[in-house]
């Protein structure tokens, strides 16, 4: 779930947003009521490992073929080559 900034500085009830104040956001003016604080555990390496995986097995993809896409040279077999230029 995605928060707006000032609505989730509201939630939390911190320093610059006291709960109690009502908040503007770009949909209108808002009065949140916190009734629960909780933090959320950190996740360990071993609920994460799959993720993580996944994301540098992408990354690594998305290199390798901006990689060869950078030094790929394309030749057209259906037109005639163009002169070179000097």
């Amino acid at each position: 779930m995605r928060v707006w900034p000032l609505v989730g500085r509201a939630q939390v009830g911190d320093d610059f947003w006291p709960s109690h104040d009502p908040v503007k956001t770009q949909f209108g003016w808002h009065i949140i009521k916190v009734e629960d604080k909780r933090i959320k555990p950190t996740p360990t390496f071993e609920q994460v490992k799959p993720q993580l995986e996944n994301y540098v097995a992408h990354r690594a993809q998305a290199q390798l073929v901006d990689n060869l896409r950078k030094t790929a040279t394309i030749e057209r077999l259906d037109k005639p080559a163009a002169p070179a230029k000097k």
